[in-house]
């Protein structure tokens, strides 16, 4: 819900599913078990989530979205993440959403591609990985390349 595309719809939604809950941990829940699956087979994972396509000079042929509970636990395998990325390719990025923080972590090893991405966010890398403000969805990214041709 703290997307910049979320709408009243969604909000009005998630509203309603939350009364008929009534767990205010639900959320979490149902996310570490999300996270669960992913971290059970994270290559299919990555994989599932994974566009090859040009976008934009600015952003690397190879992008890959993990919405994620706990940042902590997948960035644990992180190793694993490289190898299966680099299988598909070296210009690649990662885009890590923590629902836990409410933030992106794009993450990235190749310093080309690190460079044309804290261009585009106005920020660093630390090492390889750089941690936005709020959440960035694949298509809002996109799309702000695209804008910065």
């Amino acid at each position: 819900m703290k997307a910049k595309v979320t709408s009243k719809r969604d909000i009005t939604a998630y509203e309603k599913l939350e009364s008929i809950i009534q767990d205010r941990k639900y959320p979490e829940k149902y996310f570490l078990e999300c996270q669960s699956q992913i971290n059970k087979d994270l290559k299919l994972a990555i994989e599932n989530d994974t566009k090859t396509e040009y976008v934009s000079l600015i952003l690397p042929p190879i992008f890959s979205q993990l919405t994620i509970w706990d940042k902590e636990d997948v960035l644990r395998d992180k190793d694993i993440i490289y190898t299966i990325l680099n299988n598909i390719g070296n210009k690649w990025m990662l885009n890590l959403i923590c629902l836990k923080d409410g933030k992106s972590y794009v993450i990235a090893q190749d310093l080309e591609v690190q460079k044309k991405l804290e261009k585009l966010f106005h920020k660093k890398f630390k090492t390889d990985i750089m941690e936005l403000d709020n959440v960035w969805l694949r298509k809002e990214i996109m799309k702000i390349a695209q804008e910065q041709k």
